[in-house]
């Protein structure tokens, strides 16, 4: 049997198109290289093999992959474009392995297995790019997501573009985009997606720090309770900070908060809240956990006792 044709080094260190080369057809099926997409290889085990990488990184690989292929000018939208800017998407869309492309008018974009290529025409949209990778601008983007997501999904992208977090967080600047932005594009924006984008619009806020703390927003606004104030730092008698807390009623002397996997997983974060905790309640506020159970599985639960701790504090529902 005659030995595997070596591939040469620059092959073997990224993924390559099947034109870039000489080797014949039945080489490149050998069980040492990787199908990317029709017309993209990349070396088992080598920096173009995704299958093993985390799914941001993955992500990235296979795009920068892709781009060897698709005509020039070509960018990334829709949910692709909102996984590389690392927007807070249902669990579903997180795992999507499908590349959702776009090409300016006339342009043919590219569709394959894997890939939905898109023709764009509106110019009141451009380009920009994350990490090197092409994609449409951010308030297109969200008006673009509203074909895709549900209303209370498209207000948690809006409160994460709009975020400007107290803790400096890895990754672009913050914020990515800001509610003046957001609100001209979608003043602009004429296609289908315009009215959920524009309710959605109506109900962002600044301070929210994950997706479920505004699906748990919206959950309580809409059972009637008082719009929350989001992320606020409260302090002791002497001015010592205590706490900062995802939604307060002040005026009702609740504190709701949304209890993620850190909370169960890291025993020292679990402790740290446990006495904040007692410090809150020893003046005299009111602590309502709601965990992702309860928020994804049960609401009504979370509902609930909001309502009860709402009403101890004085609350009358008009």
């Amino acid at each position: 049997m005659a030995p595997r044709q070596e591939l040469p080094d620059w092959l073997q260190n990224q993924p390559f198109a099947t034109f870039d080369h000489s080797l014949k057809r039945g080489r490149m099926s050998g069980p040492d290289i990787v199908p990317m997409f029709h017309g993209v290889r990349a070396m088992a085990g080598g920096p173009g093999d995704w299958r093993q990488l985390p799914a941001d990184d993955a992500l990235r690989v296979r795009c920068r992959a892709l781009l060897r292929v698709t005509p020039d000018g070509t960018f990334f939208g829709g949910i692709t474009a909102a996984r590389l800017w690392g927007l807070p998407l249902p669990l579903d869309h997180l795992h999507d392995e499908c590349l959702h492309t776009m090409l300016w008018y006339p342009g043919q974009p590219t569709n394959r297995a894997g890939v939905i290529g898109r023709q764009i025409n509106d110019w009141n949209a451009h380009r920009i790019e994350i990490d090197g990778l092409p994609t449409i601008d951010l308030p297109t983007l969200f008006c673009h997501l509203g074909m895709l997501l549900s209303e209370p999904d498209l207000v948690a992208v809006g409160d994460a573009m709009i975020l400007e977090p107290v803790i400096a967080r890895a990754g672009p600047p913050r914020p990515l985009a800001t509610i003046d932005a957001l609100r001209k594009r979608v003043a602009l924006y004429r296609v289908r997606g315009k009215r959920r984008a524009a309710h959605a619009l109506e109900r962002i806020r600044l301070g929210a720090e994950s997706r479920p703390e505004t699906l748990l927003r919206l959950l309580l606004v809409e059972a009637g309770f008082p719009e929350p104030e989001l992320n606020v730092r409260l302090f002791d008698r002497f001015g010592a900070e205590l706490a900062r807390v995802d939604l307060l009623f002040r005026e009702f002397r609740v504190i709701v908060e949304y209890d993620g996997d850190q909370h169960r997983t890291d025993t020292r974060q679990f402790d740290r809240d446990l006495g904040r905790l007692d410090d809150l309640a020893a003046l005299g506020w009111r602590v309502v956990r709601v965990g992702a159970r309860s928020l994804f599985r049960d609401p009504q639960d979370a509902v609930n006792r909001v309502q009860r701790a709402l009403i101890d504090g004085g609350w009358v529902r008009a």
